[in-house]
């Protein structure tokens, strides 16, 4: 039986770009949460501690996120 990831947080991210607005700078060392489906939250580092604890937490340290 496999388990099911439901939660994922990208930590460190040397550059998160969000895509959202055409004009908008890329966040340096950020961090992401993923739950089921959705981005739920995303900022710079430190990341909150209600955010950084998941069932999966990738170091993305000198990594682009999009």
């Amino acid at each position: 039986m496999t388990s099911r990831v439901t939660s994922i947080v990208i930590r460190h991210a040397a550059v998160l770009y969000t895509c959202e607005k055409r004009d908008e700078a890329p966040m340096l060392d950020a961090w992401i949460r993923i739950e089921g489906p959705a981005i739920v939250a995303l900022g710079m580092e430190p990341c909150p501690e209600a955010f950084a604890s998941a069932d999966r937490v990738i170091d993305a340290r000198g990594k682009l996120v999009l």
